[in-house]
């Protein structure tokens, strides 16, 4: 990789102060840098034909205010492509015999919108030749004490003051130590956290809710949020889903209710379906592992020019019932048409359900092709999920799915936990695949709620980590339910890619820390490429004051 000189550091401003980024992000994936292989190295994105750029390099400490989202790299490496119609721009690079063991390169994408302006992927990272498990360290007592006080469901990782590093903004549902709100905690860089709630919302208070989710609905350059899932503690009324704008610098505005026949909101998933280049925002009722009684499980809102529109053709589709509830929804382009679909995962009260795969015509018209797309699991009763995501866990260019399933109610043998793309061969169908994700009864995992995947050693391929309910066991103290860590086998584990196995390792808060946990994140806290871990505390059966979260630092 070539050295940068200033010329080449001004030309870099000068192009993206004149294209301000969008938190519609694309997505970058990379192989690992292992000395004699090629590095392969895919963009996704939502705009074919688009330019795609690619900025590798090694991370430094300094940011640049025209440059948003992006951790400056040095020396740095430029490619430059265009999407193709399927939405990637993909190429390769030749490794040395020995790819530079032990050090940390950054990667980062951008692509450019219909709007001409340009968005930031998230920054990865690589290690060369890396070959170590994590080690992590417990850094809870470093957060701010409301940390100890919420009843925490979702958090995400967010610049939302554009410094350059990942701030966090929590979804407090309300504790006997808390009225619950949104919660948002300042980084310093380092990963030293500061409450600065008081002064992050405009003229405006925060009901209690049940998740948080970003997007740049306005693509102004900053990052705004929907919220919603919360429920009057007073009254059990559920609170509205609203939207808060962000004024570039972290203070939030009030802007809108959503109003549809959804009675709650408990899941959101943004991204563009009609290619205009503004993202839709696709909300889903239904608590976790339990039907919602709503006249519809879901609830599609168009965006024209940040301007939001009730979709009444997919509110009548018969895809959106109540029959069995929908408990989760996810956007991605499954067979990689250039295009987002939806997967729907979904649940009854008494044996679970079929989850749904919905196709995308190009234009944000859908089409359930459930039953040639997925397997139909536990004889074609389905199983009881919870929560999904598309993570590509083989490499293939193809998107995967994890999924999240009872499995006191649905044997591990009947549950699809890991359903493979058949990826160039059949694009966008499934199989289920029980050899390559531990398809067993797990003691901390008999409910799973949430999913997390990232790539925790730097390697090259995802890993994942699942959330459960805190729950009884065999009966006895100290009862079970904590975040479990499996690692993909292939790069640093030697192992196949794709191929899973549980990180024992993980969990350094010991045996009695027990609690729900639904939306946990991987994310950079301190700026030094590894992914460390922030879970929220939902609160404890055995111990209903245990609400306190935890923040673990990947020490790789």
């Amino acid at each position: 990789m070539k050295n940068i000189t200033n010329t080449t550091v001004k030309a870099l401003v000068g192009l993206f102060t004149c294209a301000m980024l969008s938190a519609q992000q694309p997505l970058i994936e990379t192989t690992g840098l292992y000395g004699g292989t090629t590095l392969e190295v895919r963009v996704s994105g939502d705009y074919p034909g688009e330019q795609a750029i690619v900025l590798a390099g090694t991370p430094i400490v300094a940011t640049h205010s025209a440059i948003l989202g992006l951790q400056l790299v040095q020396p740095i490496r430029i490619f430059r492509g265009q999407l193709n119609s399927r939405g990637i721009y993909q190429f390769s690079v030749n490794l040395p015999p020995v790819a530079w063991p032990g050090s940390r390169f950054a990667m980062q994408a951008f692509v450019k919108n219909p709007t001409g302006k340009f968005q930031s992927s998230k920054v990865v990272g690589l290690l060369g030749e890396s070959s170590n498990t994590t080690t992590w360290q417990d850094r809870t007592s470093a957060l701010p004490m409301s940390a100890a006080m919420s009843a925490a469901a979702s958090v995400s990782p967010v610049d939302i003051d554009l410094d350059g590093d990942l701030d966090l903004v929590i979804a407090d549902a309300g504790s006997m130590m808390s009225a619950g709100g949104i919660l948002v905690y300042q980084n310093d860089g380092s990963g030293n956290f500061t409450d600065i709630t008081a002064s992050s919302f405009a003229g405006v208070s925060t009901e209690a809710a049940f998740i948080v989710s970003f997007c740049d609905y306005d693509l102004d350059g900053d990052q705004d949020f929907v919220a919603g899932g919360g429920i009057d503690s007073m009254t059990a009324f559920p609170y509205p889903t609203r939207l808060y704008s962000n004024d570039g610098t972290g203070v939030f505005s009030f802007e809108q209710e959503f109003v549809s026949t959804l009675n709650s909101a408990n899941n959101f998933a943004w991204g563009d379906i009609d290619g205009d280049g503004y993202a839709e925002l696709l909300m889903s009722e239904g608590g976790t592992l339990t039907s919602s009684g709503g006249v519809q499980s879901m609830a599609l809102f168009n965006n024209n020019g940040g301007i939001f529109t009730l979709n009444t053709t997919f509110e009548s589709e018969t895809f959106n019932n109540t029959v069995e509830e929908t408990t989760s929804i996810e956007l991605g382009d499954v067979d990689r048409d250039g295009d987002n679909d939806i997967y729907m995962s979904r649940t009854d009260s008494v044996d679970g359900a079929l989850n749904i795969l919905l196709i995308n015509d190009g234009t944000g018209n859908f089409v359930d092709e459930s039953l040639t797309r997925l397997p139909q699991m536990n004889n074609g009763i389905g199983d009881k999920s919870s929560d999904a995501q598309f993570v590509d866990v083989n490499n293939d260019g193809f998107l995967d799915l994890i999924v999240a399933n009872s499995h006191l109610s649905v044997s591990p043998d009947d549950s699809g936990d890991m359903l493979l793309n058949y990826g160039a061969l059949n694009p966008g169908v499934f199989y289920d695949s029980p050899t390559l994700f531990p398809d067993v009864l797990h003691e901390h995992l008999g409910i799973r709620l949430g999913i997390e995947t990232g790539d925790v050693d730097l390697d090259g391929d995802q890993d994942v980590i699942i959330h459960p309910h805190e729950f009884f066991g065999n009966g006895a103290f100290p009862f079970v339910g904590r975040p479990v860590l499996f690692l993909n086998q292939g790069g640093a584990q030697g192992g196949a890619i794709g191929e899973f196995a549980e990180d024992p390792n993980f969990w350094v808060l010991g045996p009695f820390t027990t609690f729900i946990s639904y939306y946990g994140k991987l994310f950079d806290a301190d700026g030094d490429l590894d992914l460390d871990y922030y879970v929220p505390n939902y609160g404890g059966i055995v111990d209903p004051t245990n609400t306190a979260d935890h923040f673990l630092i990947n020490n790789l």
